[in-house]
């Protein structure tokens, strides 16, 4: 377990977007003062804003069902690779940035080390999907809305 005198914020951007959001999330922290080193898997975006990237969200470029089985090996690797970085850092928090197939895995695995869970540009569960709402009122703390409606359904649903 690291242990060092700025606590760390763990984000986990699986995405190009995920990256550009990420990189405005940053520099919304940096203009609030937050005091705290982040790190965790981003891209080049978020590394211009001063994120300490662990893993690089390019590892996650796949766009179908069949991409996804062809690297499922990948994957997994990576995943345990996570785990094991996350019990390392001990970060105060984790965020999740967009990209639900992988970071609900990850959330699962914040709940195995007990390691809050934020989602930021939530997955679209109002449009499609809505079994997720309970997958988020479990394993998340908070959703970080974007969209203006989305406040309203994730207060109706419990989140």
């Amino acid at each position: 377990m690291r242990m060092t005198a700025q606590p760390s914020i763990w984000i986990n951007a699986g995405e190009a977007s995920g990256d550009l959001h990420g990189a405005e999330l940053l520099h919304g922290f940096a203009r609030a003062g937050v005091q705290a080193r982040f790190v965790g898997m981003g891209g080049p975006a978020m590394g211009a804003a001063g994120f300490e990237a662990r893993f690089d969200s390019s590892e996650l470029a796949l766009m179908g069902v069949a991409e996804v089985a062809g690297h499922l090996p990948r994957i997994l690797g990576l995943l345990r690779r996570l785990y094991a970085a996350l019990k390392d850092e001990c970060p105060r928090a984790v965020v999740l940035i967009d990209a639900p197939e992988f970071n609900f895995l990850v959330a699962r695995l914040c709940d195995w080390l007990r390691i809050p869970v934020y989602y930021f540009i939530s997955p679209q569960v109002w449009a499609w999907r809505r079994g997720r709402v309970k997958f988020l009122r479990e394993y998340v703390r908070k959703v970080l809305c974007i969209l203006p409606f989305e406040e309203q359904f994730y207060a109706r649903t419990g989140v």
